[in-house]
């Protein structure tokens, strides 16, 4: 039975979101109480999905621009079910290594195909209409998905994310059912991506910051936010769980309503900021941006020092809104009176640099929190934050100064 593609569509967004979030409500805790992961390794586990993420991102792209979007999605699925499975089958730091070059293949895969996809099969106006309502059934599937990963982890890491993998694998054949694809046309050999495409983006990006110099502290901006972020993101569970015992509910029911809460709550406060004018006033955007980075900084040179659970958990919390709400008024920062012809490499290039940024700092934040210990590693990553400020600095100074005109 074939489903219309608006449906298939909202279908993939709302099942995906739900069952990757059932997995990732358990993840970190199954890496650190089963598999006994050292603050390195968790933070090469991350490492090691940008890395993939980063060099095959172009060369499947070609199967979704010259054989089929559909197909791409398909293997995508298929290939995160393996990934998931993989890991959760055997607690190996090394097996789940490889699991996650299987996983970011798996997310290369799908990554813009989703979207070419129904473009292909509706219209623009209409695709970026079912963007909007799939950002809303995906939001609604991951909650969905924390509270169903909350309650299965109570019963076994393990399964959770095996059983995430079976329904990625069970998603693969009922899409490969549903899915319609008849408004793809492949794209012409001269038009096709090809890894040349990423060193034509880095000389363009070096060219571009070379002619408007408000770039660079832009990109600067996105580098330290890359350095900082993925020891953060690897290391704060670890904290927790070292640190604290936890009152009244399991680890994985306290990471669950974190996660929940900030993500509702950080939904809540980028619908207020579309109201105010934080988002399309650059000023006030700067300001914004800035005060959002100093308490990301001093929420996690918190979390790192306190000895209070409440305090560890609020300032996490605290720290999640405030990225949540720092991550969109960034990327429209970038994007923002950019000429057509140059903004898909000032995005590609603004890309590359926060990867870069993740791929140099998580080695080096979990080589120092494995050796001095995890506050002492997130202390250094709340200080790999501090250089925005200057940068912020420059871009106030250079959108407010004699050449106004040459706005950052």
């Amino acid at each position: 039975m074939r489903l219309s593609a608006r449906r298939s569509y909202q279908q993939l967004r709302f099942l995906t979101s739900m069952f990757h979030w059932m997995c990732f409500a358990v993840n970190s805790l199954y890496y650190i109480q089963i598999v006994h992961m050292t603050p390195l390794q968790l933070v090469l586990t991350g490492t090691m999905l940008e890395v993939s993420i980063l060099l095959l991102e172009i060369p499947t792209g070609v199967v979704a621009d010259v054989f089929s979007r559909r197909l791409s999605i398909l293997i995508g699925l298929f290939l995160t079910g393996i990934g998931f499975f993989l890991q959760g089958l055997w607690p190996n730091f090394w097996v789940i290594l490889l699991a996650q070059v299987i996983w970011g293949a798996g997310f290369t895969f799908t990554s813009g195909a989703t979207e070419a996809w129904i473009t292909d099969e509706t219209d623009e106006e209409v695709a970026a209409s079912l963007f909007m309502r799939g950002e809303q059934v995906g939001l609604i599937g991951a909650v969905l998905g924390i509270a169903l990963g909350m309650g299965l982890g109570l019963i076994s890491y393990a399964f959770t994310i095996k059983a995430s993998g079976v329904v990625f694998l069970l998603l693969t054949l009922y899409f490969g059912l549903t899915m319609v694809e008849t408004g793809f046309h492949p794209i012409p050999q001269t038009e096709r991506t090809h890894m040349d495409s990423m060193i034509h983006t880095l000389k363009n990006g070096v060219r571009l910051t070379r002619s408007h110099p408000g770039l660079l502290g832009i990109f600067a901006i996105g580098l330290f936010f890359g350095l900082y972020s993925e020891g953060v993101d690897r290391l704060w569970e670890a904290r927790m769980v070292d640190g604290f015992n936890f009152p009244l509910f399991e680890p994985v029911i306290w990471f669950g309503l974190i996660h929940i809460a900030g993500m509702l709550l950080g939904s809540l406060s980028l619908g207020l900021l579309q109201k105010w004018k934080y988002a399309t006033d650059l000023n006030q955007s700067i300001w914004l941006q800035s005060f959002l980075s100093v308490g990301i900084m001093a929420g996690l040179l918190i979390f790192a020092a306190t000895g209070n659970f409440y305090v560890a958990a609020g300032m996490i919390f605290l720290i999640t809104i405030f990225r949540e709400v720092h991550y969109p008024l960034y990327t429209g920062w970038v994007n923002r009176k950019l000429d057509s012809s140059v903004r898909a490499t000032v995005l590609s290039m603004a890309s590359l640099v926060d990867a870069s940024g993740q791929i140099g700092g998580g080695p080096l934040v979990g080589t120092i929190a494995t050796r001095m210990g995890i506050p002492f590693g997130l202390t250094i990553s709340a200080l790999l934050l501090t250089p925005v400020l200057p940068f912020y600095a420059f871009l106030y100074r250079k959108l407010n100064g004699t050449t106004k005109s040459e706005q950052a």
